[in-house]
């Protein structure tokens, strides 16, 4: 199965870590966007899912940084999207695999996920999605998960 990262707000990110684990994949989660880069440094995942609402950095800066970098982080990504949040912010070069609404429908965003693996050989030709705007939402409590947080 496939190594995720996930960074969200807290709700988001154990709901999305939930799911994923079900499935079988493993990972780690953090909800400050300034966190991810340490987490891509330490062990390259084999996808990225982020949403709109982390802490610090925003999806868009995070994008930016990701496809600016030097340091070789061309993981694939998808975009959990909000009311706050359009994917690719109108760039092209900002691309993301997929775009899974708030809030998760765990069979659409499992579904997204598999294509996105599976296409990772080609993700270089992939063809930019834009995402739509969705609604606000207020997530349920959920339970606490075992996948790793990020420090």
């Amino acid at each position: 199965m496939a190594h995720i990262i996930v960074v969200d707000d807290d709700r988001t990110v154990r709901c999305a870590s939930d799911v994923l684990r079900t499935a079988g994949h493993t990972g780690e989660w953090c909800v400050n966007g300034d966190d991810v880069f340490a987490l891509l440094r330490h062990d390259r995942p084999d996808l990225l899912v982020l949403g709109p609402d982390s802490t610090g950095l925003s999806a868009s800066q995070i994008l930016r940084e990701l496809r600016g970098s030097s340091s070789g982080f061309d993981v694939p990504v998808i975009a959990l999207t909000g009311e706050t949040a359009s994917g690719n912010d109108g760039n092209p070069a900002l691309e993301v695999r997929a775009c899974v609404p708030k809030p998760i429908d765990p069979a659409r965003l499992l579904r997204e996920v598999e294509r996105a693996i599976r296409s990772d050989a080609d993700i270089h030709s992939a063809r930019a999605v834009e995402c739509p705007a969705q609604p606000s939402y207020t997530a349920p409590d959920l339970p606490a998960f075992a996948m790793r947080r990020a420090v």
